[in-house]
């Protein structure tokens, strides 16, 4: 997922520019963010993510409610889910429980971008429009994070020439790059280039190719997979979680984790959010993050969500080894 963010935004918002290489010119809007409600001035590390928390309203209330209580106070969202009422649901009934406020906890949320019409640009009325309707869902009157979601557009226009970079007037530069990160797409150095800007790295995906989804969709793919175990039955991962008394799932975790990356694993089950949670506890060492980087060495970089492949579109090809993914075909035929 290649995300960036509009920070803070209020329902008395008015949109500021993003640093994104779009094709139409910049407005200025008449409105401006009012100033941050809530206390949180960056993403909490330990988020959790609510990707395909699709069993229905009440599970998926039910679902993030526990993981408020938890401890979880970083919720990441998105219109694309199709889960936002539930979601919305979920943290007012979390808070009820933990006996916390809304300015405790930061919830992230995302604009479905171009790729709603792939050959068409986001307008800034869509913007608007997108961030209101968000807010309606989650019955929330703001959001901490907003996200563009896979901004990708039809050409490149030569307009935009640093990941930095945004429209004359626009107050805020980009604050977070959420994208897939775990031990079998570890990206170095596309993560270092985003840390030299100062950009805070949301691995999504981080439990690796582990997501029933993932498997189910993706996995299967035998021309781009071949025999390569799942993440979390990997044998170093699990050399690892025996001796530091840990799980696998933890190792894996507490690894993006020690890099200073955010993590957003989403379980709907919860003794697998308790067991997510406790990654906080699981303390590696320098030699086990040599060996978990010796994974992708060894196995090549694995993305597990091609999202150019399956809409289409030329994608960024570049650092850290992706051109490996030209021309891949997308497993649901599209």
């Amino acid at each position: 997922m290649v995300s960036f963010s509009i920070l803070n935004v209020l329902s008395s918002f008015g949109l500021v520019g993003l640093g994104l290489c779009q094709q139409q010119q910049y407005t200025h809007l008449k409105n401006q963010p009012a100033d941050p409600r809530s206390h949180l001035v960056s993403p909490p590390k330990f988020g959790f993510g609510t990707w395909y928390l699709n069993l229905s309203i009440e599970n998926t209330t039910e679902a993030v409610a526990g993981a408020i209580v938890q401890g979880y106070r970083h919720i990441d969202a998105a219109a694309v889910y199709e889960n936002q009422q539930g979601v919305g649901l979920g943290i007012k009934e979390g808070l009820k429980r933990a006996n916390i406020t809304r300015s405790d906890i930061w919830i992230t949320t995302k604009l479905w971008g171009d790729m709603i019409l792939i050959r068409k640009n986001t307008r800034h009325q869509d913007v608007e429009k997108g961030i209101n309707t968000t807010l309606k869902d989650l019955g929330l009157d703001y959001i901490d994070l907003y996200l563009l979601h896979f901004p990708f557009g039809e050409r490149a226009q030569g307009k935009c020439y640093d990941l930095c970079s945004r429209p004359p007037g626009s107050t805020l530069k980009p604050l977070v790059h959420q994208m897939e990160v775990h031990p079998y797409l570890q990206q170095r150095e596309w993560v270092k280039k985003n840390k030299d800007l100062n950009l805070t790295i949301i691995a999504y995906a981080p439990l690796g190719n582990t997501s029933p989804t993932y498997h189910k969709e993706f996995y299967n793919n035998k021309e781009v997979w071949g025999d390569l175990p799942m993440l979390l039955e990997n044998e170093t991962i699990k050399k690892i979680a025996a001796q530091r008394k840990c799980t696998p799932v933890q190792v894996v975790l507490s690894w993006n984790l020690r890099l200073g990356q955010v993590v957003i694993p989403k379980s709907a089950r919860l003794d697998h959010q308790k067991e997510n949670w406790g990654a906080l506890n699981c303390k590696l060492t320098d030699e086990d993050d040599k060996e978990i980087a010796g994974i992708e060495a060894k196995h090549g970089p694995r993305r597990m969500l091609k999202v150019c492949g399956i809409y289409g579109i030329n994608c960024y090809e570049g650092l850290s080894g992706m051109e490996r993914w030209k021309g891949w075909k997308s497993p649901l035929g599209l």
